[in-house]
């Protein structure tokens, strides 16, 4: 009994301390947002025409703004993931392109400290599909994340979105792949199982609770899809996502 006790106590705290972080979080970025714009209106108020500082007044409000989108993101999925209640809407079409800008640019920041170029490649060919643009951008968040976090500096990581058919079906085809360290089957098994940890090669240490891939797995299979890795060591890694176009 006490055993069964501290598996669930170790499977609780860090729910209950990202989610305290995560929440201190939103009042500072709350108090950045309400200054820049306080700012910008003052600016209005003496008629200043600094079109310099005014594009510096924009960036702050940019990057705030994707700070609390992201804060927010975590909550969501935090929340579902302890819950296990997830929630995806197939109803509308998505702006792919979109969703794939804002998945890099939320991981921007990280990439630029890490000298670490990430290419796009959307093929024209693909078709208007139905998914959740919320929980894709959550997706390719946390991938993205991943391949920075799993990657030495000054390399790549690239991005591939087109339409593809297998046994006369149709699906949307997204890879994200990574001249990072690589993984053995047995890594790419433990990556996907919930509360597991792989050791980080850049630091020597494990960079978060092991939720990313299990959580990732989950989100892409609610919308009819599936994930595949291929991993090697010291050659990368490349996560495989295909969604079926609704017939």
């Amino acid at each position: 009994m006490q055993q069964s006790y501290s598996l669930e106590r170790k499977k609780i705290v860090p729910n209950e301390f990202l989610s305290a972080i995560v929440h201190e979080l939103k009042n500072p970025i709350s108090a950045i947002l309400s200054l820049a714009y306080l700012l910008k209106e003052e600016l209005k108020t003496i008629k200043a025409n600094n079109s310099e500082c005014n594009e510096y007044i924009e960036d702050i409000n940019l990057v705030a703004t994707e700070m609390d989108e992201l804060v927010h993101d975590i909550l969501d999925v935090e929340s579902a993931a302890f819950s296990g209640n997830f929630s995806v809407d197939l109803s509308k079409e998505i702006d792919l392109k979109n969703i794939i800008k804002r998945s890099i640019k939320l991981n921007y920041d990280y990439s630029l400290k890490r000298s670490i170029e990430i290419k796009t490649e959307i093929s024209d060919n693909i078709k208007p599909i139905k998914l959740d643009a919320k929980r894709l951008k959550q997706i390719l968040t946390n991938l993205i994340s991943n391949s920075l976090k799993y990657s030495p500096e000054n390399t790549k990581i690239k991005i591939t979105a087109q339409s593809v058919s297998n046994y006369n079906r149709e699906f949307l085809e997204i890879t994200i792949s990574d001249q990072g360290f690589g993984m053995t089957p047995i890594q790419v098994q433990t990556a996907f199982t919930k509360y597991k940890t792989i050791e980080n090669p850049n630091s020597g240490k494990v960079d978060s609770f092991g939720l990313g891939l299990p959580i990732v797995k989950q989100l892409v299979e609610l919308q009819n899809g599936t994930i595949e890795v291929k991993s090697e060591i010291k050659r990368g890694t490349e996560v495989t996502l295909k969604f079926p176009y609704q017939m």
